[in-house]
């Protein structure tokens, strides 16, 4: 199958599809979450279950933690795990599972590349859409916070901007949050 390509202001996403297993891979020149300080905050409130996600690394914390300095493939990974995870549980379907694993290597591609492999136990393409859809849109908003991020540190003077998750009573939506930011 062709690769497909999707372009996005922070970071490009190129796709090929083969029996089960989703190729990805993903370009940013924001590399870290490190340079994303409100990432936790911002899933706390758009899709506090990722962070409770099993979360394999060389250290073994938990992607809660891991999420503070973590790369911005490995972070997409879990992001899209997460909405694959919800679609699949709206379809009312208990019997699934994926698996996903962030790689990269720099001396053969350009900084900022990652390749990431989803598999499925079944041929999830419309699923996998969905969850594409609502995963690059939240990793956009994400890695829009690094603007802020370089601006507070440019303009000390300015009160520091930090996000609140609001009750879990409260229904917070991406225009609500947009004026939190």
């Amino acid at each position: 199958m062709k690769m497909k390509s999707y372009h996005y202001s922070k970071f490009i996403l190129n796709i090929k599809k083969a029996k089960g297993i989703f190729y990805i891979r993903l370009y940013s020149p924001i590399i870290s979450t490190q340079k994303l300080p409100a990432t936790k905050n911002v899933l706390k409130i758009m899709l506090p279950g990722v962070l409770k996600t099993e979360c394999f690394n060389s250290q073994n914390i938990p992607f809660s933690e891991e999420v503070k300095n973590t790369e911005t493939g490995h972070l997409f990974e879990h992001i899209l795990l997460e909405y694959l995870c919800e679609e699949k549980e709206k379809s009312g379907k208990n019997n699934f599972f994926f698996e996903g694993q962030t790689t990269w290597d720099w001396n053969k591609h350009k900084i900022g590349t990652y390749h990431i492999v989803i598999k499925s136990n079944n041929d999830e393409e419309l699923v996998f859409n969905k969850a594409l859809v609502k995963a690059a849109s939240l990793m956009e908003f994400i890695l829009n916070t690094y603007n802020l991020s370089r601006l507070y540190k440019k303009n000390k003077h300015i009160h520091k901007w930090q996000l609140h998750a609001p009750p879990e009573h409260t229904l917070l939506n991406k225009t609500k949050l947009q004026a939190v930011l």
